[in-house]
C-alpha cells in the first residue's frame, strides 16, 4: 500500500485529495497533511511517505524550497538514480495553479515524478498516483534482482 502525504495551503484542495485517496483504500493510504512546507518538512522526514503531493506556491516555505531542504539532508544526491537509491521512499507530485515554465523547469531539476496543473480531477490524480506506484514497484523489483 502506498502512503501519500499532502502539502497545500488550500484546505479545500487537501480535503479533495484526501477524499480521493481514502476512496482508493486498497491501493493508497493517507499518511498526513500540512498547510505549508515548513510544517510538512519535519513530518516528511519522520513519516517517510512513499509520495508527496505538494503545491509549488505556499506561504512560509513553498514546495520547491521544501524539496531543496529534503535534498540537503542527503548532500551527495546529484542524479535521479542516486536520489532513488538514497531516498527510495519519496516520490514527488507537484501541483500548481500557475502555468509558468520556471516552476516546471525547477520541478524537473528536483526530479519530480509528475507536475499537475490545478484544478486536477480525481481521475487524473489517481492515474498519476497509479503511474507513480508502478514506478515504485518496478524499482523495488530491480533492487531485489
Amino acid at each position: 500500500m502506498m502512503r501519500v502525504f499532502i502539502a497545500d495551503d488550500e484546505e479545500i484542495i487537501r480535503d479533495g485529495i484526501r477524499n480521493c485517496i481514502e476512496k482508493e483504500q486498497e491501493r493508497f493510504l493517507f499518511a498526513g497533511e500540512a498547510p505549508d512546507g515548513e510544517m510538512a518538512l519535519p513530518m516528511l522526514m519522520e513519516m517517510k511517505p512513499d509520495v508527496l503531493i505538494t503545491d509549488i506556491r505556499m506561504p512560509s516555505m513553498n514546495g520547491l524550497e521544501m524539496i531543496d531542504h529534503v535534498k540537503e539532508q542527503f548532500p551527495d544526491v546529484v542524479m535521479a538514480k542516486v536520489v532513488r537509491r538514497t531516498m527510495p521512499w519519496l516520490r514527488i507530485v507537484f501541483l500548481s495553479g500557475h502555468d509558468e515554465f520556471e516552476y516546471a523547469q525547477k520541478a524537473v531539476s528536483l526530479h519530480a515524478d509528475a507536475y499537475l496543473l490545478k484544478p486536477v480531477s480525481s481521475a487524473q490524480l489517481l492515474e498519476t498516483l497509479g503511474q507513480v506506484a508502478e514506478q515504485i514497484e518496478q524499482e523495488q523489483q530491480q533492487l531485489r534482482s
